[in-house]
């Protein structure tokens, strides 16, 4: 500041003077400032609360640390499982926990006559079996009978409810009354690519639409098309039972009608580049299992198709078709992406 010649210059307080001007942090160093590191007692203290089906005591922080080893998708399930056994228990007149060995057979009955699915039955036994392990209580679901049950409740629902694979000759029909159905280009270039994918990838219906419980949904980033070769690349880095990235070729087939990587490169050049879950909308919503289910039940009608098939009816009809291809078994359950032999139920000759 500029002083008259006459007085003394006053003397500039501390704040008042000039600062060299702050340089850019580097990232690193950013980063530590915006997200510093926890100390590990701060981690400790992140621990989640500990679920309803935790009879805490001394070893309630043991019990945190066990639910941490859950992956979300099974916590999600094994809370659908306590409601479920605190409303039955409630109706019987017991605790929830310990169930004596007649309580346990009652529940497992009681599943049945709700009319939950085989698989589902298992599930909720397997659940029961935990809560009572964890807590130190005698597990009754191992008993013979139980297990004779779950294997015929599976035999009872096999026959009468099995879906029907998906047939080429019906794929081709489903991806051309797309043209005759749908008045959108958008809307005939989607749902033949998400058909045929499905198809020859053996997807399940949450890997190609957005549910409410799975993350699994195939993303952009995941497909790219291979240079020299009419084929795709899909990189599922997320599904069931998963143990790290899987990657999936499929190529060109004949014919174009039913062709997957054709359809694909249609869809993709209307879609763009943008980042985000695979198969979009026009308006850029990602596709809902919902509405694909409620949009292959649609064309199903309009075809006049009245048999027992599903969103899970292409799983079942890529994998009777490779087989009927010549592929191995080791290799059509790695297509699949299993981790058990239960894809052999998949394959219809």
């Amino acid at each position: 500041m500029l002083q008259p010649l006459d007085t003394p210059p006053v003397p500039q307080r501390k704040s008042q003077r000039l600062q060299p001007p702050r340089l850019p942090q580097p990232r690193a160093a950013l980063e530590r400032e915006l997200h510093p590191r926890r100390t590990r007692q701060e981690t400790r203290q992140r621990l989640p609360a500990p679920a309803p089906w935790m009879m805490i005591g001394q070893s309630g922080r043991l019990h945190q640390l066990a639910r941490c080893a859950l992956a979300q998708n099974s916590q999600r399930t094994y809370s659908r499982v306590w409601h479920r056994l605190v409303s039955f228990a409630a109706t019987r007149g017991h605790p929830p926990l310990p169930l004596s060995r007649n309580q346990t057979e009652d529940f497992v009955a009681h599943l049945y006559d709700e009319g939950l699915a085989p698989a589902t039955m298992r599930c909720y036994v397997a659940a029961i079996a935990y809560f009572h392990k964890l807590n130190g209580f005698p597990d009754f679901t191992d008993a013979f009978v139980i297990g004779r049950a779950l294997a015929g409740a599976a035999r009872l629902a096999r026959t009468p409810a099995q879906r029907e694979p998906m047939s080429l000759r019906l794929l081709r029909r489903l991806t051309e009354q797309c043209a005759v159905v749908y008045t959108s280009d958008h809307d005939k270039a989607l749902y033949p690519a998400m058909f045929l994918v499905a198809f020859y990838a053996l997807c399940r219906v949450s890997e190609i639409a957005v549910g409410r419980f799975t993350d699994h949904t195939l993303q952009r980033r995941d497909v790219a098309r291979l240079t020299g070769a009419d084929a795709f690349r899909i990189t599922f880095r997320s599904f069931k039972h998963a143990r790290g990235p899987q990657r999936v070729r499929i190529n060109k087939q004949l014919p174009a009608a039913s062709c997957p990587v054709a359809a694909l490169d249609r869809y993709l050049r209307m879609r763009g580049e943008t980042q985000g879950p695979l198969f979009l909308h026009r308006d850029g919503r990602p596709v809902a299992c919902r509405e694909f289910q409620s949009a292959l039940a649609s064309l199903l009608r309009s075809l006049g198709e009245r048999g027992r098939l599903s969103s899970h009816s292409f799983r079942i009809g890529g994998a009777t078709h490779a087989a009927r291809a010549g592929l191995s078994a080791v290799a059509i359950q790695r297509l699949g992406r299993w981790r058990s032999n239960a894809f052999m139920r998949y394959i219809r000759l």
